[in-house]
Protein backbone atom coordinates (compact mmCIF):
# COMPACT_ATOMS: atom_id res chain seq x y z
CA UNK A 1 0.00 0.00 0.00
CA UNK A 2 2.81 2.42 0.85
CA UNK A 3 4.35 1.86 -2.60
CA UNK A 4 1.11 2.92 -4.25
CA UNK A 5 0.70 5.95 -2.00
CA UNK A 6 4.29 6.97 -2.65
CA UNK A 7 3.50 6.99 -6.35
CA UNK A 8 1.17 9.91 -5.66
CA UNK A 9 4.22 12.14 -5.97
CA UNK A 10 4.01 11.53 -9.71
CA UNK A 11 0.69 13.33 -9.65
CA UNK A 12 2.45 16.57 -8.81
CA UNK A 13 3.58 16.76 -12.43
CA UNK A 14 0.03 16.28 -13.69
CA UNK A 15 -1.18 18.75 -11.07
CA UNK A 16 1.24 21.36 -12.35
CA UNK A 17 0.41 21.04 -16.04
CA UNK A 18 -3.18 19.87 -16.41
CA UNK A 19 -6.62 20.09 -14.84
CA UNK A 20 -9.14 17.26 -15.22
CA UNK A 21 -12.11 18.15 -17.37
CA UNK A 22 -14.29 16.78 -14.54
CA UNK A 23 -14.22 20.18 -12.87
CA UNK A 24 -17.50 21.34 -14.43
CA UNK A 25 -19.44 18.09 -14.60
CA UNK A 26 -20.93 15.25 -12.57
CA UNK A 27 -20.32 12.49 -15.11
CA UNK A 28 -16.94 11.41 -16.43
CA UNK A 29 -15.72 8.67 -18.74
CA UNK A 30 -12.25 7.21 -18.24
CA UNK A 31 -11.50 5.28 -21.41
CA UNK A 32 -8.13 3.96 -20.24
CA UNK A 33 -9.80 2.47 -17.17
CA UNK A 34 -12.95 1.27 -18.92
CA UNK A 35 -15.67 2.98 -16.89
CA UNK A 36 -18.03 5.93 -16.75
CA UNK A 37 -18.65 7.36 -13.29
CA UNK A 38 -21.69 9.33 -12.21
CA UNK A 39 -20.82 11.53 -9.25
CA UNK A 40 -23.44 12.55 -6.67
CA UNK A 41 -24.09 16.13 -5.65
CA UNK A 42 -21.37 16.32 -2.99
CA UNK A 43 -18.70 16.17 -5.71
CA UNK A 44 -19.88 19.45 -7.24
CA UNK A 45 -18.61 22.81 -5.97
CA UNK A 46 -16.26 21.27 -3.43
CA UNK A 47 -14.27 23.41 -1.00
CA UNK A 48 -11.12 21.47 -1.80
CA UNK A 49 -10.05 19.90 -5.09
CA UNK A 50 -11.24 16.44 -6.13
CA UNK A 51 -8.79 15.05 -8.68
CA UNK A 52 -9.08 11.61 -10.32
CA UNK A 53 -5.76 10.45 -11.77
CA UNK A 54 -5.40 7.42 -14.06
CA UNK A 55 -1.90 5.97 -13.90
CA UNK A 56 0.12 4.63 -16.82
CA UNK A 57 -0.09 0.83 -17.05
CA UNK A 58 2.27 -0.75 -14.52
CA UNK A 59 1.88 -4.12 -16.23
CA UNK A 60 -0.10 -5.44 -19.17
CA UNK A 61 -3.65 -6.26 -18.15
CA UNK A 62 -3.61 -4.11 -14.99
CA UNK A 63 -5.33 -0.72 -14.84
CA UNK A 64 -4.77 1.74 -12.01
CA UNK A 65 -6.47 4.96 -10.97
CA UNK A 66 -6.04 7.10 -7.89
CA UNK A 67 -8.66 9.51 -6.57
CA UNK A 68 -6.91 12.37 -4.80
CA UNK A 69 -8.07 15.28 -2.70
CA UNK A 70 -6.26 18.58 -2.13
CA UNK A 71 -7.31 20.45 1.00
CA UNK A 72 -7.10 23.95 -0.41
CA UNK A 73 -9.40 26.06 -2.62
CA UNK A 74 -9.24 26.23 -6.41
CA UNK A 75 -7.94 29.81 -6.27
CA UNK A 76 -4.88 28.57 -4.40
CA UNK A 77 -4.29 25.77 -6.90
CA UNK A 78 -4.46 28.32 -9.73
CA UNK A 79 -1.86 30.45 -7.95
CA UNK A 80 0.42 27.45 -7.48
CA UNK A 81 0.03 26.53 -11.15
CA UNK A 82 1.01 30.07 -12.14
CA UNK A 83 4.08 29.91 -9.92
CA UNK A 84 5.03 26.56 -11.42
CA UNK A 85 4.76 27.87 -14.97
CA UNK A 86 6.84 30.93 -14.06
CA UNK A 87 9.51 28.84 -12.35
CA UNK A 88 8.69 30.45 -9.00
CA UNK A 89 7.52 27.37 -7.04
CA UNK A 90 9.42 27.19 -3.75
CA UNK A 91 10.26 24.27 -1.50
CA UNK A 92 7.66 25.63 0.92
CA UNK A 93 5.02 25.55 -1.84
CA UNK A 94 5.87 21.93 -2.64
CA UNK A 95 5.68 20.98 1.02
CA UNK A 96 2.31 22.73 1.27
CA UNK A 97 0.94 20.72 -1.67
CA UNK A 98 2.20 17.47 -0.18
CA UNK A 99 0.66 18.28 3.19
CA UNK A 100 -2.66 19.14 1.54
CA UNK A 101 -2.78 16.03 -0.68
CA UNK A 102 -4.61 12.92 0.46
CA UNK A 103 -5.75 9.81 -1.36
CA UNK A 104 -9.47 9.09 -1.23
CA UNK A 105 -9.35 5.72 -2.95
CA UNK A 106 -7.32 3.60 -5.37
CA UNK A 107 -9.06 1.40 -7.92
CA UNK A 108 -7.45 -1.42 -9.89
CA UNK A 109 -8.68 -3.43 -12.84
CA UNK A 110 -7.05 -6.78 -13.61
CA UNK A 111 -7.81 -9.01 -16.58
CA UNK A 112 -7.97 -12.79 -17.21
CA UNK A 113 -10.42 -13.21 -14.31
CA UNK A 114 -7.60 -12.74 -11.83
CA UNK A 115 -8.37 -11.64 -8.29
CA UNK A 116 -7.00 -9.69 -5.33
CA UNK A 117 -4.27 -12.23 -4.59
CA UNK A 118 -2.99 -11.84 -8.15
CA UNK A 119 -2.96 -8.06 -7.84
CA UNK A 120 -0.99 -8.24 -4.59
CA UNK A 121 1.61 -10.40 -6.30
CA UNK A 122 1.76 -8.53 -9.62
CA UNK A 123 2.21 -5.00 -8.26
CA UNK A 124 4.31 -5.80 -5.21
CA UNK A 125 1.81 -5.23 -2.41
CA UNK A 126 2.98 -8.15 -0.29
CA UNK A 127 1.85 -7.57 3.26
CA UNK A 128 -1.49 -6.10 2.18
CA UNK A 129 -4.41 -8.22 3.27
CA UNK A 130 -6.90 -9.38 0.63
CA UNK A 131 -9.77 -7.99 2.68
CA UNK A 132 -8.43 -4.50 1.91
CA UNK A 133 -9.74 -5.07 -1.66
CA UNK A 134 -13.43 -4.55 -2.40
CA UNK A 135 -14.73 -5.77 -5.74
CA UNK A 136 -16.66 -2.90 -7.30
CA UNK A 137 -17.27 -4.01 -10.88
CA UNK A 138 -16.59 -6.43 -13.71
CA UNK A 139 -16.61 -6.29 -17.49
CA UNK A 140 -15.73 -9.39 -19.51
CA UNK A 141 -12.62 -10.88 -17.93
CA UNK A 142 -11.62 -7.62 -16.17
CA UNK A 143 -12.39 -7.39 -12.46
CA UNK A 144 -12.23 -4.03 -10.67
CA UNK A 145 -11.22 -3.62 -7.05
CA UNK A 146 -11.16 -0.60 -4.75
CA UNK A 147 -8.41 -0.71 -2.16
CA UNK A 148 -8.78 1.11 1.12
CA UNK A 149 -6.46 1.67 4.05
CA UNK A 150 -8.67 3.30 6.72
CA UNK A 151 -5.84 3.96 9.14
CA UNK A 152 -3.72 5.85 6.61
CA UNK A 153 -6.68 7.84 5.33
CA UNK A 154 -7.92 8.78 8.79
CA UNK A 155 -4.45 9.96 9.79
CA UNK A 156 -4.65 12.41 6.89
CA UNK A 157 -8.18 13.55 7.74
CA UNK A 158 -7.20 14.30 11.32
CA UNK A 159 -4.58 16.79 10.11
CA UNK A 160 -7.16 18.87 8.27
CA UNK A 161 -9.32 21.73 9.42
CA UNK A 162 -12.91 20.62 10.25
CA UNK A 163 -14.44 21.84 6.96
CA UNK A 164 -11.92 19.99 4.80
CA UNK A 165 -11.92 16.89 7.00
CA UNK A 166 -15.70 16.65 6.77
CA UNK A 167 -15.64 17.00 2.99
CA UNK A 168 -12.78 14.50 2.60
CA UNK A 169 -14.63 11.86 4.61
CA UNK A 170 -17.91 12.51 2.74
CA UNK A 171 -16.27 12.12 -0.68
CA UNK A 172 -14.42 9.02 0.42
CA UNK A 173 -17.53 7.31 1.75
CA UNK A 174 -19.33 7.94 -1.55
CA UNK A 175 -16.63 6.73 -3.92
CA UNK A 176 -17.10 2.99 -3.43
CA UNK A 177 -20.80 3.34 -4.27
CA UNK A 178 -19.91 5.50 -7.28
CA UNK A 179 -17.64 2.71 -8.54
CA UNK A 180 -20.18 -0.01 -7.82
CA UNK A 181 -22.74 1.90 -9.89
CA UNK A 182 -20.35 2.71 -12.74
CA UNK A 183 -20.88 1.72 -16.38
CA UNK A 184 -18.05 -0.64 -17.30
CA UNK A 185 -16.71 -1.30 -20.81
CA UNK A 186 -13.55 -2.55 -22.49
CA UNK A 187 -10.68 -0.13 -21.74
CA UNK A 188 -9.04 1.60 -24.66
CA UNK A 189 -6.38 4.24 -25.17
CA UNK A 190 -8.86 7.09 -25.41
CA UNK A 191 -7.49 10.25 -26.98
CA UNK A 192 -4.58 8.41 -28.58
CA UNK A 193 -7.16 6.70 -30.82
CA UNK A 194 -7.81 10.06 -32.48
CA UNK A 195 -4.46 9.89 -34.29
CA UNK A 196 -5.12 9.27 -37.99
CA UNK A 197 -8.85 10.08 -37.81
CA UNK A 198 -10.68 13.06 -39.31
CA UNK A 199 -11.97 15.87 -37.09
CA UNK A 200 -15.35 17.23 -38.23
CA UNK A 201 -17.70 19.63 -36.46
CA UNK A 202 -19.96 22.64 -36.79
CA UNK A 203 -20.14 25.37 -34.17
CA UNK A 204 -19.94 29.18 -33.88
CA UNK A 205 -17.23 31.66 -33.00
CA UNK A 206 -17.54 34.04 -30.05
CA UNK A 207 -19.51 36.48 -32.18
CA UNK A 208 -22.10 33.89 -33.20
CA UNK A 209 -20.81 33.29 -36.73
CA UNK A 210 -21.27 29.70 -37.95
CA UNK A 211 -17.99 27.81 -38.38
CA UNK A 212 -17.71 24.51 -40.25
CA UNK A 213 -14.55 22.51 -39.74
CA UNK A 214 -14.19 21.61 -43.44
CA UNK A 215 -14.00 25.30 -44.39
CA UNK A 216 -11.87 26.23 -41.40
CA UNK A 217 -9.20 23.60 -41.95
CA UNK A 218 -9.14 24.05 -45.73
CA UNK A 219 -7.62 27.51 -45.25
CA UNK A 220 -4.27 26.16 -44.00
CA UNK A 221 -2.02 23.17 -44.48
CA UNK A 222 -1.87 22.81 -40.70
CA UNK A 223 -4.20 23.98 -37.93
CA UNK A 224 -3.31 23.73 -34.26
CA UNK A 225 -6.51 23.27 -32.22
CA UNK A 226 -6.07 24.21 -28.56
CA UNK A 227 -8.96 23.11 -26.31
CA UNK A 228 -9.22 24.96 -23.00
CA UNK A 229 -11.56 26.28 -20.29
CA UNK A 230 -11.99 29.57 -18.47
CA UNK A 231 -11.42 27.83 -15.11
CA UNK A 232 -8.22 26.04 -16.21
CA UNK A 233 -5.08 27.69 -14.80
CA UNK A 234 -2.56 25.83 -17.00
CA UNK A 235 -4.65 26.65 -20.09
CA UNK A 236 -4.47 30.36 -19.33
CA UNK A 237 -0.78 30.20 -18.43
CA UNK A 238 0.25 29.10 -21.94
CA UNK A 239 -1.94 31.62 -23.79
CA UNK A 240 0.53 34.54 -24.05
CA UNK A 241 2.99 32.31 -25.91
CA UNK A 242 0.22 30.87 -28.08
CA UNK A 243 -0.82 34.40 -28.98
CA UNK A 244 2.75 35.28 -29.91
CA UNK A 245 3.07 32.13 -32.00
CA UNK A 246 -0.21 32.82 -33.80
CA UNK A 247 0.92 36.36 -34.67
CA UNK A 248 4.27 35.16 -35.98
CA UNK A 249 2.59 32.54 -38.18
CA UNK A 250 0.39 35.22 -39.71
CA UNK A 251 3.17 37.79 -40.07
CA UNK A 252 5.45 35.29 -41.82
CA UNK A 253 2.69 34.07 -44.11
CA UNK A 254 3.07 30.52 -42.90
CA UNK A 255 0.57 27.90 -44.07
CA UNK A 256 -0.50 27.28 -40.47
CA UNK A 257 -2.85 28.78 -37.89
CA UNK A 258 -3.92 28.40 -34.26
CA UNK A 259 -7.53 28.24 -33.14
CA UNK A 260 -8.97 27.76 -29.69
CA UNK A 261 -12.08 25.93 -28.55
CA UNK A 262 -13.24 26.98 -25.08
CA UNK A 263 -15.27 24.19 -23.49
CA UNK A 264 -17.38 26.60 -21.44
CA UNK A 265 -17.54 29.54 -23.86
CA UNK A 266 -21.26 28.86 -24.35
CA UNK A 267 -21.78 29.52 -20.63
CA UNK A 268 -19.02 32.11 -20.02
CA UNK A 269 -18.58 34.03 -23.31
CA UNK A 270 -17.64 37.32 -21.64
CA UNK A 271 -15.12 35.64 -19.34
CA UNK A 272 -13.67 33.86 -22.36
CA UNK A 273 -13.21 37.15 -24.24
CA UNK A 274 -11.65 38.83 -21.19
CA UNK A 275 -9.13 36.02 -20.70
CA UNK A 276 -8.09 36.12 -24.37
CA UNK A 277 -7.73 39.91 -24.34
CA UNK A 278 -5.78 40.00 -21.05
CA UNK A 279 -3.31 37.45 -22.38
CA UNK A 280 -3.01 39.00 -25.83
CA UNK A 281 -4.21 35.76 -27.40
CA UNK A 282 -6.88 37.03 -29.74
CA UNK A 283 -6.67 34.30 -32.38
CA UNK A 284 -9.95 32.69 -33.50
CA UNK A 285 -11.80 30.98 -30.66
CA UNK A 286 -14.88 28.82 -30.95
CA UNK A 287 -17.70 27.53 -28.78
CA UNK A 288 -17.70 23.79 -28.02
CA UNK A 289 -19.42 21.60 -30.57
CA UNK A 290 -22.05 19.01 -29.71
CA UNK A 291 -20.62 15.90 -28.04
CA UNK A 292 -17.10 17.33 -28.09
CA UNK A 293 -15.89 15.98 -24.76
CA UNK A 294 -17.01 12.44 -25.59
CA UNK A 295 -15.81 12.49 -29.22
CA UNK A 296 -12.37 13.80 -28.29
CA UNK A 297 -12.02 11.73 -25.09
CA UNK A 298 -11.27 14.89 -23.11
CA UNK A 299 -10.00 14.14 -19.64
CA UNK A 300 -7.26 16.77 -19.34
CA UNK A 301 -7.20 20.44 -20.28
CA UNK A 302 -5.61 21.90 -22.22
CA UNK A 303 -5.64 19.32 -25.01
CA UNK A 304 -4.05 20.24 -28.33
CA UNK A 305 -4.60 18.66 -31.75
CA UNK A 306 -2.71 19.15 -35.02
CA UNK A 307 -4.82 18.65 -38.16
CA UNK A 308 -4.12 19.10 -41.87
CA UNK A 309 -6.16 20.77 -44.58
CA UNK A 310 -8.47 17.76 -44.76
CA UNK A 311 -9.08 17.66 -41.00
CA UNK A 312 -6.84 14.62 -40.54
CA UNK A 313 -5.36 14.46 -37.01
CA UNK A 314 -1.64 14.12 -37.63
CA UNK A 315 -0.37 13.30 -34.14
CA UNK A 316 -1.64 11.84 -30.88
CA UNK A 317 -3.17 14.73 -28.87
CA UNK A 318 -0.94 16.67 -26.50
CA UNK A 319 -2.64 16.54 -23.10
CA UNK A 320 -1.67 19.28 -20.68
CA UNK A 321 0.97 21.95 -21.23
CA UNK A 322 4.33 20.81 -22.62
CA UNK A 323 7.29 21.45 -20.30
CA UNK A 324 8.80 23.45 -23.15
CA UNK A 325 6.25 25.49 -25.08
CA UNK A 326 8.62 25.67 -28.05
CA UNK A 327 7.39 22.14 -28.75
CA UNK A 328 4.36 23.64 -30.49
CA UNK A 329 6.51 25.68 -32.88
CA UNK A 330 8.76 22.68 -33.52
CA UNK A 331 5.78 20.56 -34.53
CA UNK A 332 4.46 23.29 -36.83
CA UNK A 333 7.91 23.58 -38.43
CA UNK A 334 8.00 19.82 -38.95
CA UNK A 335 4.82 19.92 -41.01
CA UNK A 336 4.90 23.26 -42.78
CA UNK A 337 8.45 24.52 -42.36
CA UNK A 338 9.27 23.53 -45.92
CA UNK A 339 5.84 24.05 -47.39
CA UNK A 340 4.45 20.62 -46.59
CA UNK A 341 1.19 20.10 -48.46
CA UNK A 342 -1.95 18.56 -47.06
CA UNK A 343 -1.37 15.55 -49.28
CA UNK A 344 2.17 15.06 -47.99
CA UNK A 345 1.02 15.47 -44.39
CA UNK A 346 -1.69 12.84 -44.92
CA UNK A 347 0.80 10.47 -46.51
CA UNK A 348 3.07 10.81 -43.46
CA UNK A 349 0.40 9.37 -41.17
CA UNK A 350 0.57 5.56 -40.89
CA UNK A 351 -2.54 3.67 -41.97
CA UNK A 352 -4.15 2.61 -38.68
CA UNK A 353 -5.69 -0.38 -40.42
CA UNK A 354 -2.34 -1.71 -41.61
Amino acid sequence: MKKILAAALVILMAFSFGVPAFAEGTKETWDKMGFTLLYPEEFSNTKGIFMPNPFPAVKDGIYTMMFDYYAFPKEESDALNEKTKNGELTAEDTAKVLDAMGTLLIVFGIDKDRGAADLIHEIGLEGTEEDAFTQVGKNGDITYFAITDPGTYEDFAEKLSPEYAQEYRALQSSLVDVLKNAEYFEPHSGSADLFGTVLQFETTDLDGNVVKSEELFAAHGLTMVNIWATWCGPCKAEMPELGELARSLEAEGRDAAIIGICVDADEEPDTCREILAERDAEYLNLLPFEGMEEKLFLTVLPTTLFVNRDGLILLPPIEGVPEDLSRYAQLIDAFVGTGTSAEQSAAAVPDKKA
